[in-house]
Parts: C-alpha cells; sequence; structure tokens
C-alpha cells in the first residue's frame, strides 16, 4: 500500500487540521477501498470508528420499518460515522458507496483525541465535522416550501454545486443518480421524479451524458421560483 499522505494532503475540507494532526490520522487510520453499492456501515451496528472519505462519493440513508430516506451525499474531505463520537451505541444511519470509494478509517476515541489536541483548531474541527447537520436542518426547512418540482430541481443544484465538473453546458454529476435515489431525497415516487426529469430535459435544465447528468444551474433555478 503507497504511502497515505499524499492523498490526505491534497484533501482541502480537511485544511481545518494541523500539519500535526493530519500526521496523527495518517499514521493511525486504517485504509479501505469499497466498490459501488456497499455498505461502509449499517443502522443498528455498533458505533466504534469514524470513516474519512478520501476519494468518491457516498451516501447517508435513514431506513426505518422497511423505508427509506436518503439524507444526503458526502464525498471526499467529509467524516462520517460521527456518532461514534458521542456514543459507541448502535448507529442511527446508513452509509453507502455511490462510486467506488477509498476511505480513511479511524478508532473513535483516537479521532477525539485529534480533534482535542490543539486548541486553535477546535472550533474549526466541530464545524467541519458537525456542520452538515444544520446544512440539512435549512434544506428541509426550504423543502416544506417547495413542490415536487421544485424539491427535485433543489437537490440537483445542490449536488451539482458540491460535487459537479465544469462542462460548457453546464455542471457534470461525476456519479450515476438513479431515479429512485432521488425521490429518497425529496420525498417522491421513481415515478414522480422520472416525469420531473423528462420535463426538465425538455427544458434543458438537465442534459444526459450516458448515465450521468449535466445540470444547467441558470436554468434549473427558475424551477423554485
Amino acid at each position: 500500500m503507497p504511502s497515505n499522505t499524499p492523498l490526505i494532503d491534497r484533501l482541502k475540507r480537511l485544511s481545518w487540521l494541523s500539519r500535526s494532526q493530519l500526521n496523527r490520522i495518517t499514521n493511525s487510520a486504517r485504509m479501505i477501498e469499497l466498490k459501488r453499492g456497499q455498505a461502509i456501515y449499517r443502522e443498528r451496528e455498533r458505533a466504534a470508528a469514524v470513516y474519512i472519505i478520501l476519494c468518491g462519493q457516498a451516501v447517508l440513508a435513514m431506513v426505518e420499518a422497511r423505508r427509506r430516506a436518503l439524507l444526503t451525499v458526502v464525498g471526499p474531505g467529509d467524516v462520517v460515522g460521527i456518532s461514534a463520537l458521542i456514543s459507541n451505541g448502535p448507529r442511527p444511519f446508513r452509509c453507502e458507496t455511490l462510486s467506488e470509494c477509498r476511505l480513511a478509517v479511524l478508532e473513535s476515541e483516537v479521532f477525539r483525541e485529534v480533534l482535542l489536541s490543539e486548541p486553535g483548531t477546535f472550533d474549526q474541527a466541530l464545524g467541519a465535522v458537525f456542520g452538515r447537520w444544520s446544512g440539512l436542518l435549512r434544506r428541509y426547512a426550504l423543502f416544506m416550501s417547495l413542490n415536487a418540482r421544485g424539491r427535485v430541481a433543489l437537490a440537483l443544484l445542490e449536488l451539482a454545486e458540491r460535487f459537479g465538473v465544469s462542462d460548457q453546458r453546464g455542471r457534470l454529476l461525476p456519479f450515476a443518480l438513479s431515479h429512485s435515489m432521488i425521490g429518497e431525497m425529496v420525498g417522491a415516487s421513481r415515478q414522480h421524479v422520472t416525469m420531473q426529469l423528462v420535463e426538465f430535459e425538455r427544458e434543458k435544465s438537465v442534459l444526459r451524458e450516458h448515465r450521468r447528468m449535466v445540470v444547467v444551474p441558470e436554468k434549473l433555478r427558475l424551477a423554485l421560483s
């Protein structure tokens, strides 16, 4: 296995860590590689470790009584499994890979020590690790004021902003996203999502490139008005 340091050094979203903290993570973490569709962790399993996504994308989902709600998509630099920092009880969510992923796995006790080791970075660390949840709350508050068309548009715009690759046509999503997954993100059926995407394609606000999508933000934002 090649050295982990160059890969971790490239993670801009870990810029809140000092060099000594990065070195501690590099020396303590175990690297794993997973294919698309594999579980990083499952709901109700014991929370003993946190995971830093080094490359690829994954989804956080809540599964309850055979119903599944997709909470968010995470990518390089994101820390998942953070319930382990609070308790070693059962995990409340499931995390699955959306593409091939490489992750650093760190025991929760070690990660807590890294966060607490330098007071100067502690506030930034808290924001980076837990800040995603305030964004989720804001999004779902906004969802309440939107119809299904607006919710699909908002979800695609967020994914394009976070993960999209600049393209002369718009923002290319670097992973395939099924209509069912979008439905799980916005609380709509797969059939309804398909209908909305057909409309967006007709309006040229979403384009197809094989199994991936190109989002045209300036056009798609019109669906929010």
